[in-house]
């Protein structure tokens, strides 16, 4: 049934899974919004962006990446310019830090705030495969992950996502575990 503006009274979800390999449908770059007006949400998924870009070019896909009102992040992916774009796209985290100075009238504490990535290359090419990271329109990023999205293991693991403070003397954060360093060069 539809309502006077053309769009359905009840929302349909059409899942478009392995939408680069089953249904390579051109024209869905452009019609990704209009058929979002008309009550029709469409979920579209693919193993990497580069499975896109096959299909629908680099313009295209990043039209249907913008179009898409929330897009999941689901791991496993090696491809350093996406999880660049990724990262920069989750933003950054303002985490407040001090230091101690000692002279001839005292000592001096300084309070500054250091900015550092929600989550960086290397972090985003560490998650497991499965939905991890999940962005909305219009929100803005959270810094920790999604609880309903995390499983748990991952929260543990990866300490820099919740961006706690490293101990005194530490200057370089932890070894990255074996699976990121496919994306080293950019990391």
């Amino acid at each position: 049934m539809h309502s006077a503006g053309g769009r359905l009274a009840t929302p349909l979800l059409a899942v478009l899974d392995e939408a680069a390999n089953v249904c390579r449908w051109r024209d869905l770059p452009d019609l990704y919004s209009h058929y979002g007006s008309r009550g029709i949400v469409l979920m579209t998924i693919l193993q990497s962006w580069s499975q896109g870009v096959g299909v629908w070019g680099e313009s295209g896909m990043k039209k249907l990446w913008s179009a898409a009102n929330v897009k999941v992040y689901g791991g496993g992916v090696c491809e350093a310019s996406f999880l660049e774009d990724l990262s920069r796209t989750i933003g950054d985290h303002d985490r407040p830090t001090s230091s101690v100075t000692t002279g001839r009238g005292g000592q001096g504490v300084s309070h500054q705030l250091q900015r550092d990535r929600i989550l960086d290359v290397a972090d985003l090419a560490a998650l497991p495969k499965g939905p991890r990271h999940r962005l909305r329109q219009r929100l803005p990023p959270h810094p920790h992950p999604h609880p309903t999205l995390d499983d748990g293991p991952v929260r543990h693991r990866r300490p820099s996502v919740h961006r706690r403070p490293r101990p005194p003397g530490r200057t370089h954060p932890p070894p990255r575990p074996a699976s990121s360093h496919c994306c080293r060069a950019r990391a």
